[in-house]
């Protein structure tokens, strides 16, 4: 791990001695933070729950960390890594959609994918990213209680604009829809959930 970071240092080095400022070039580096509205939904498959549903819907922290190089100019190839964090309670409901039960549990949906992301003239930008998501559901105040699922698929689109703040850094905000679903791993559910989120960017590039 540690001769990976350094191997990865030395790349940005080189890759930034090389880039042109205030152009997208080079190293590509993307931070993100901010909220979104999370929409999730676990539904029982045929156990004696089903038809029952555990809902989680409200507002999460939402956090990018995308990290690649341009292939051209404007263009950059990167792997990203989104963790969506729903702060609501999840929700035990029955088939005709009352609450029977709220939980003190919550739910991240975490995105492992590939992506690209394009700038314009202007330094707006599209990024858009597929790959693989992953729930985990946690007791609030107890990161050991608690479980995860399969791997399921997922993705991440998003507009955006930004400001140079250096020669090579820039600035701005970033609308985004993440989305995925996943079974259980005792296959005795699905997992789904949607996030619209708006969020502070930091690039360096």
């Amino acid at each position: 791990m540690k001769k990976f970071i350094l191997a990865l240092a030395a790349l940005a080095t080189s890759a930034l001695a090389a880039s042109q400022p205030r152009t997208h070039d080079g190293f590509f580096l993307n931070l993100t933070l901010g909220l979104s509205y999370q929409n999730f939904g676990y539904e029982y498959k045929a156990t004696r729950y089903e038809g029952m549903t555990i809902e989680g819907d409200g507002i999460s922290l939402d956090a990018d960390t995308k990290i690649g190089g341009c292939v051209a100019p404007n263009l950059a190839l990167h792997l990203t890594i989104t963790q969506v964090q729903n702060l609501s309670d999840l929700e035990l409901k029955d088939e005709y959609e009352r609450t029977v039960a709220t939980t003190d549990q919550s739910e991240s949906l975490i995105l492992f994918g590939l992506g690209a992301t394009y700038y314009f003239l202007d330094n707006m930008f599209v990024t858009g990213s597929f790959g693989l998501s992953v729930f985990t559901i946690e007791e609030v105040g107890n990161s050991r209680a608690g479980g995860a699922s399969e791997a399921g698929i997922g993705f991440q689109v998003g507009v955006g604009k930004e400001w140079w703040a250096g020669d090579e850094w820039g600035m701005g905000v970033l609308g985004t829809l993440t989305y995925g679903s996943a079974d259980d791993k005792d296959d005795i559910g699905e997992m789904s959930a949607y996030a619209v989120g708006v969020k502070f960017t930091l690039t360096l590039n």
